[in-house]
């Protein structure tokens, strides 16, 4: 089985088609703002920790769409056409062969498959509160957290790191216990306390740890170079998760402007996709 073709068939048919049909019955401007808030995602995701460059440009474009929703504003000429050059920029990165292959990647999901042509009618989009075709810009997340997830998550320290240390970097109590263990050790070593004083604080290490077996069962995931079937692309399910709960919020809240909107795009422009917590 070829799990990036599964994962795909998977996302599509099962994950994003139910979406899809929901998206469709929210009027155009809850339409745009469901797309605004996965792009408000990406801004730390991405942009923030991979190409602070590009981080500057990302959020004009953020803030564009953000007063269009929010105030009818429509962007200058000139501001468009710089983002549109800001995006064809991306789509030359891709020949020129000197940029990173995680890069490479996301810039092939963000930018020609997303990003150019939404930006190409920004203006349209902004005037009339609506994403038209590219209404399934809020899959870009999805689409990101899949290749991230399947590809290169892999690379990521928690290889080289034990359950121990894992469950010390998500719980304190863990983290108080691992550090009580280390030292019983170093007396242990210099033979300073018995034996059994330091099983004792190696067994109370495992007992806290015990309490987290969900985290136990994700820090054997993510140390799977790639998961075994398309269920087990944890980031993705996370982020059509949010979707989830974006269109629910979009079918409860009131008409824009809207403070709750406002304070989720804020909230949203702050998360790393990419953590598990």
């Amino acid at each position: 089985m070829d799990i990036n073709i599964e994962a795909s068939k998977y996302k599509d048919e099962v994950l994003l088609a139910p979406l899809n049909a929901k998206m469709e019955l929210l009027p155009a401007d809850k339409q745009l703002a469901l797309g605004l808030m996965s792009l408000e995602r990406l801004y730390t995701t991405y942009f923030v920790k991979y190409d602070k460059k590009g981080a500057k440009s990302f959020s004009k474009l953020l803030d564009i769409l953000e007063q269009a929703l929010f105030a009818g504003e429509v962007p200058e000429l000139d501001i468009v056409e710089q983002l549109i050059d800001w995006c064809d920029q991306y789509v030359d990165k891709m020949d020129d062969g000197r940029i990173s292959e995680w890069k490479q990647c996301a810039i092939e999901i963000i930018f020609p498959d997303y990003l150019c042509q939404f930006v190409e009618s920004l203006a349209v989009i902004c005037r009339q509160k609506n994403p038209f075709e590219f209404g399934d810009i809020y899959q870009i997340g999805v689409d990101l957290c899949e290749m991230y997830e399947l590809d290169f998550l892999h690379t990521t320290e928690i290889d080289f790191m034990s359950l121990h240390d894992f469950l010390a970097m998500r719980h304190k109590d863990v983290a108080d216990a691992v550090q009580k263990s280390r030292e019983k050790a170093s007396l242990y070593k210099q033979k300073k306390i018995p034996r059994q004083e330091y099983f004792e604080a190696l067994d109370a290490l495992d007992d806290l740890c015990s309490n987290y077996p969900e985290d136990s069962h994700l820090y054997g995931n993510l140390r799977k170079k790639t998961p075994e079937h398309p269920q087990d692309i944890i980031l993705m399910h996370i982020e059509v998760n949010r979707i989830k709960s974006d269109i629910l919020f979009l079918e409860q809240c009131g008409d824009f402007p809207n403070t709750e909107l406002l304070n989720r795009l804020k909230a949203y422009r702050q998360l790393n996709m990419f953590k598990f917590s």
